[in-house]
C-alpha cells in the first residue's frame, strides 16, 4: 500500500496526461463544481468530447463506471477503483484514517478471510504490491488489480474483489490491532529528512489551509488508539456508490463486463448519509514572505521562488486547455534556460526547475527551484531570481517560442502514431487522475486536432502574457529548506533582505542562441554485410560485417511506430579501474551532449522529433540506447553515430557532475537506505575498490582524465555490436547501418576486465551506526550463492528467493508487524565468476532490531525444517510467470535480454523458448536442493545499520 502525498519542490516536474490534457502538473483531483459527490461526468460538464472509444457507465445508485478495450498486453486488464475521498475528507479525530483503511481492506472482506485475499491473488498469477496495490491521497483512494487473463470467469473474480473493497470490508478488530503495526512501522520508514521538509514547506506554503494538517500518513497518536468503530464511520460516511468510479482497461468484451458490473455493484448503498463536504481553508500570502528550515540530514539545500494564490475550482473546456497550454511552453521555456545554466563552468546549481501547478484545483502555484550546496544557498537565490526577472521584464524570444511549439506538436504527433500499442495499466491510471482533476479523458486524434492550430498560433506575446499573468501578484514566496547554515541573525529576516537587495539589480535580456548544424560529421562511405543468417529461436537477423561488428534486427508489432536500439562495445564494469567511477562517467558522457556539441543544443537540434538516447556503463559493455518514431530513425542513427565518434567528456560538466555527487554523499549519509549503498553493499563485495560506493573522500579523487583513459580507448577500438527491435522495416535498418558504421575502421573484440574481484565475506558480520535523529535500524542478511550463466539454476533462485519474500511477509509484516516492506532477492553476476548472493533486508526501530535479525534466521531455519509445499510453490511461480509473459511482449525484453550481447553469449538466443518451460518445471525438490546448498550459516554474512548518535560515521 502506498502514500502519495503531494512531493516536495525538487520534484514537482510537468506532467502530460494523454498527449497533454492538463498538461501542466496537477497534484490531486478538483471536485466537481455541484458536490463533492457529484456524478456528473466531467465532459457533461464541458464543451469538450469525451474519447469516443471510452464506454461511460452510470447505475442508479451512482455508481459510475469507465470502459475501454485495449489489447496491450494480450489477455490482460487493468481494474482501478477511484474513492474520492483520502485524508482531507477526515475529521481532525481522524487524521491517517484513510491510510488505514486502505491497509484494511486486504484484511478481510465479505467474501476474503483474513490472509486470503493475497493467497488468492497469488494462485492467480498476480504479485502482491505489484499486479495489486492501492495508495491514498489528499482527495482519493485507489485500488489497483490487474488481471493475468479477461475471460468472464476471471472478470468476475477481479469484479468481486473490487466490491469488496468498495463496501465489504470486515474491520474486525483483531486485524485492526495486527495492521496497526504496520502502519506505523510505515510511518516510521517514511520519517526522512526529504520529507519532513516536504512537510515543513507544506505547513509555509499552505498555512491557512487543511493540507498542513491532512497529511495521509497522519498522527501517531490517531494511529495507536485507532479501533473499529472509528474505521467503520469513515467508511460508511465515504465508501458510498455515488463517489466511486471504476476504471476498466484491457482485453475483454465491453458488453460482459457492463453486464458484470451491474450484477455486482448495483445493489450497493451508502449508509451515512450525514456527510459534509470539506472546507479546504485558503492561503493569505501578500508581499515578501521568507521560510527557512534547516534540515541538515538533507545533505543538500533547496531554494525557490514561488507564487500562491487561491483560484475557484472550475470545469474543463477549450478556452481551459489553451490558457495551460500556454502555461506550459512558457514553463518548458524558461526549463530550456535553465538547462543552459546548468552548463555554466562553476555554476552553484547541481539541479534546478521551474514549474506552474494547480493544486486540487483550489490554489495556483507557480514557482521556480534549484538544488545547491547549503553554502551556495545565496548564490541560488541569485540565479533564480535573475532568470525569472529577465522572462517577466524581457519575455522570451521567437527562436525559443518556436522550438517549444516543434516540441508539442511532435508529442501530438507521436501520440497518435504509437496509441495502438499503449498499456493498459499506464491508460487506467492515466484516466483515474483526468478524472479526478475534473477534465475530459480525449483521444490522441481529438487533441491533435483541437490543440495543434492554437499551438501553432501561439505567439511570443502569448506565452510572454501566460508568465506575467501568473506572476503579476505581488507576493513572492522565498523558501531556503535544507543544510544551509544562516548564522548572522535571523535566518528569515537575513533572506528577506537579501531578496530585496536583488530586486535593485538591473537584469539584461536574454540573447538568442545559434542553432547548430547537425549532422556535422563527414558522410561516410556504406559498406555492405559481408554475411546475413536468421537465428530461428528469435526470429531475428544477425548481419555482420569485415569490420567486425555485428547487427541484430527483430521486428515486432509490439510498441506501434517505435524501435528501441543498443549498440554495445567495450567491457563495461568488468573493465572498471577504480570504484565510483562507472557512476562519474555515466554523468559526464550523458550531461556533455558531444564534443562539438553542447547537450543543451543537442536538445535545440532535436526539438520536434521523438529522439531518446543515453549512454549506460552496463556490466560487461557500454552501451548507447535509444528509442523512435519509425520516421525519426535516421535522425537517431545520427545521434548515436555522433556519441560514438566524437564523445562529449567536458570539463564543465564533470565539475558540475562533482557537485552533484558531492550532494548526493551527503544525502546518502543522512538517509538509512543511503547507508545500505555506503557502507553494507561495499561490505558484501569484500570492500574490493571496484564494488559498490567507494568512500566520499576516494570519489573526490576521481578525474575527467580517468573518465577519458578508461572509455576513450574502448570508444575507439571496440567492435560494436547494433541491436534494434521494433516495427522496421529491415532492410532500411541494414541499409542506414551499413551507411552511418559500416565503414569504421575494423576491430576485434579482446576482453579487458580488472583484476580485483569481489570476495563475499560469509561467516562474517558488519555493524554501524549513522548519527541520524531518526529511530530507525536496517539489516540486510545475504547469503553466497553463484553466478549467473548457469540459467536453469539463476532462474530457481530466483524462485527460493520468492519464497523467503512471502514468508518474510508473513511473519515479520503480517504477524509482527515489525516491518512495513521485508524483501528478498536474488542476485547473480554476469561477471564475477561464482559470486551471487540471496539477500534479505529488513528496515525496522531500533528496539525491534534484534527480533526481526531472529525472524530472519527463523524463516532462514523453516525453510530446512519445514520444506517448501506445493502450493506454497506456485503461489511463488504463477506471479513470475504472469510477469514474464507480458515481459515477452516487450521490445525491451527482445532487445536488452535476448539480442544485446548475444554476439558474445549465443546462449541467450535460446532462452526465450526454454524460459516458461523451465520455470513452471520447477519443482518443490529444487527448492529443497537449493536451500542444502546455499542458505546454510557458513554461507550467510550479515550487515546491520543503526541510527543514532556515538556511532563510527
Amino acid at each position: 500500500m502506498k502514500i502519495r502525498p503531494y512531493r516536495f519542490i525538487s520534484l514537482l516536474f510537468f506532467c502530460i496526461i494523454l498527449t497533454f490534457n492538463l498538461c501542466y502538473s496537477s497534484t490531486g483531483s478538483s471536485l466537481y463544481s455541484k458536490s463533492c459527490s457529484s456524478t456528473d461526468w466531467p465532459h457533461e460538464l464541458s464543451d469538450l468530447e469525451p474519447d469516443p472509444d471510452i464506454f461511460f457507465g452510470r447505475l442508479k445508485n451512482g455508481f459510475r463506471y469507465i470502459l475501454l478495450k485495449n489489447q496491450y498486453p494480450k489477455d490482460r486488464t487493468a481494474l482501478l477503483l477511484n474513492v474520492n475521498t483520502g485524508s482531507l475528507n477526515e475529521e481532525p479525530e481522524e487524521s491517517g484514517i484513510a491510510h488505514f483503511l486502505e491497509h484494511m481492506m486486504f484484511n478481510g472482506s465479505t467474501h476474503f478471510k483474513p490472509g486470503e485475499l493475497i493467497d488468492y491473488f497469488q494462485d492467480i498469477g498476480m504479485s502482491y504490491g505489484g499486479d495489486t496495490n492501492a495508495y491514498t491521497t489528499y482527495e482519493d483512494t485507489v485500488y489497483k488489480i490487474i488481471l493475468p487473463a479477461s475471460d468472464t470467469n476471471t472478470l468476475k473474480d477481479g469484479l468481486l474483489v473490487m466490491s469488496d473493497y468498495a463496501r465489504g470490508a470486515l474491520l474486525q478488530q483483531t486485524e485492526i490491532n495486527r495492521e496497526r503495526g504496520v502502519i506505523l512501522a510505515e510511518m516510521n520508514e517514511r520519517e526522512t529528512a526529504s520529507f519532513r521538509s516536504y512537510k515543513a514547506s507544506t505547513q509555509f506554503s499552505f498555512e491557512g489551509t487543511l493540507l498542513p494538517q491532512r497529511f495521509a500518513i497522519g498522527r501517531k497518536d490517531v494511529l495507536d488508539e485507532a479501533d473499529r468503530p472509528l474505521l467503520k464511520k469513515y467508511y460508511d460516511k465515504w465508501y458510498r456508490p455515488e463517489n466511486m468510479v471504476l476504471v476498466m482497461v484491457g482485453d475483454f468484451d465491453p458488453a460482459v463486463a457492463e453486464t458484470l458490473i451491474a450484477e455486482r455493484f448495483k445493489n450497493m448503498q451508502g449508509i451515512d448519509e450525514n456527510f459534509t463536504c470539506p472546507d479546504y481553508g485558503e492561503v493569505n500570502h501578500s508581499g515578501i514572505k521568507s521560510f527557512f528550515h534547516p534540515e541538515p540530514e538533507l545533505g543538500y539545500t533547496l531554494v525557490s521562488i514561488g507564487v500562491l494564490r487561491n483560484k475557484n475550482p472550475e470545469n474543463d473546456s477549450f478556452t481551459y486547455q489553451v490558457k495551460n497550454l500556454y502555461r506550459y511552453m512558457a514553463s518548458r521555456i524558461i526549463n530550456f534556460r535553465l538547462e543552459q545554466e546548468l552548463e555554466v563552468p562553476g555554476i552553484a546549481l547541481s539541479s534546478a526547475r521551474f514549474y506552474f501547478k494547480d493544486t486540487l484545483d483550489r490554489y495556483q502555484h507557480s514557482g521556480i527551484t534549484a538544488q545547491t550546496g547549503g553554502e551556495n544557498w545565496w548564490e541560488a537565490l541569485d540565479i533564480l531570481n535573475r532568470i525569472i526577472k529577465q522572462a517577466i521584464e524581457y519575455g522570451f524570444t521567437d527562436q525559443e517560442t518556436e522550438m517549444v511549439k516543434s516540441e508539442l506538436i511532435s508529442h501530438l504527433q507521436r501520440a497518435v502514431q504509437t496509441r495502438d500499442t499503449r498499456n493498459s495499466l499506464d491508460l487506467a491510471r492515466t484516466i483515474v487522475k483526468t478524472i479526478n482533476n475534473n477534465r475530459v479523458i480525449q483521444s490522441a486524434a481529438q487533441e491533435k486536432e483541437l490543440y495543434e492550430p492554437p499551438i501553432m498560433d501561439a505567439s511570443t506575446a502569448d506565452l510572454n502574457n501566460a508568465l506575467r499573468e501568473e506572476w503579476a501578484a505581488e507576493m513572492r514566496l522565498i523558501e531556503v529548506i535544507g543544510d544551509a547554515k544562516i548564522e548572522a541573525g535571523d535566518p528569515t529576516q537575513v533572506i528577506n533582505k537579501y531578496y530585496l537587495d536583488l530586486q535593485q539589480q538591473e537584469v539584461t535580456a536574454k540573447s538568442s542562441v545559434g542553432k547548430p548544424a547537425f549532422p556535422y560529421l563527414p558522410e561516410l562511405p556504406a559498406v555492405e554485410p559481408e554475411k546475413h543468417e536468421v537465428q530461428p529461436a528469435t526470429e531475428a537477423s544477425r548481419y555482420s560485417y569485415e569490420n567486425g561488428m555485428v547487427l541484430n534486427v527483430k521486428k515486432t508489432s509490439f510498441k506501434k511506430n517505435s524501435i528501441s536500439m543498443a549498440i554495445h562495445f567495450g567491457d563495461g564494469e568488468k573493465s572498471l579501474p577504480k570504484g565510483g567511477l562507472s557512476l562519474l562517467a555515466d554523468a559526464v558522457v550523458n550531461g556533455s551532449g558531444t564534443a562539438t556539441i553542447k547537450e543543451s543544443e543537442l536538445s535545440m537540434v532535436l526539438a520536434g522529433k521523438s529522439i531518446k538516447y543515453r549512454f549506460r556503463v552496463d556490466d560487461e559493455s557500454f552501451s548507447l540506447l535509444g528509442k523512435a518514431l519509425t520516421s525519426d530513425i535516421e535522425i537517431l542513427f545520427q545521434v548515436l553515430q555522433s556519441i560514438l565518434l566524437d564523445p562529449g567528456m567536458r570539463l564543465d560538466v564533470y565539475q558540475a557532475a562533482m557537485k552533484r555527487f558531492d550532494l548526493m554523499y551527503k544525502g546518502l549519509n543522512g538517509d538509512i537506505s543511503g547507508g545500505a549503498m555506503l557502507y553494507l553493499k561495499p561490505f558484501f563485495a569484500g570492500n574490493t575498490t571496484t564494488h559498490g560506493l567507494p568512500g566520499k573522500d576516494e570519489f573526490k579523487t576521481l578525474t575527467l582524465d580517468d573518465i577519458k583513459q578508461w572509455l576513450i580507448p574502448q570508444f575507439v577500438n571496440s567492435p560494436l555490436e547494433i541491436n534494434i527491435v521494433g516495427d522496421i522495416e529491415e532492410a532500411e535498418i541494414v541499409s542506414l547501418t551499413s551507411k552511418y558504421f559500416g565503414s569504421l575502421p575494423g576491430k576485434v573484440y579482446s576482453e579487458n576486465k580488472s583484476e580485483v574481484l569481489p570476495l563475499f565475506p560469509a561467516g562474517r558480520s558488519y555493524e554501524t551506526t549513522m548519527p541520524l535523529d531518526e529511530d530507525k535500524g536496517l539489516v540486510q542478511m545475504a547469503w553466497l550463492t553463484d553466478d549467473y550463466w548457469d540459467i536453469n539454476r539463476t532462474r530457481r533462485l530466483h524462485i527460493l528467493a520468492a519464497v523467503i519474500d512471502e514468508r518474510l511477509r508473513k511473519l515479520i509484516r503480517e504477524e509482527s508487524g515489525a516491518s512495513y516492506s521485508p524483501a528478498a532477492f536474488s542476485s547473480n553476476s554476469r561477471i564475477y565468476p561464482g559470486y551471487g548472493m540471496i539477500v534479505t533486508e529488513v528496515m525496522t526501530d531500533r528496539k525491534s532490531l534484534n527480533s526481526v535479525i531472529d525472524q530472519i534466521h527463523e524463516v532462514v531455519q523453516s525453510l530446512h525444517d519445514t520444506p517448501v509445499t506445493r502450493d506454497e510453490l506456485e503461489r511463488s511461480k504463477q506471479p513470475v510467470l504472469t510477469s514474464i509473459k507480458d515481459r515477452m511482449k516487450t521490445n525491451d525484453y527482445w532487445l536488452s535480454s535476448v539480442l544485446s550481447l548475444s554476439s558474445r553469449h549465443p546462449q541467450q538466443l535460446s532462452w526465450p523458448h526454454t524460459l516458461l518451460e523451465d520455470f513452471n518445471s520447477i519443482t518443490t525438490a529444487d527448492m529443497s536442493a537449493l536451500i542444502e546448498e546455499y542458505m546454510t550459516e557458513d554461507r550467510l554474512a550479515t550487515g546491520l545499520i543503526r541510527a543514532g548518535y556515538g556511532g563510527d560515521h
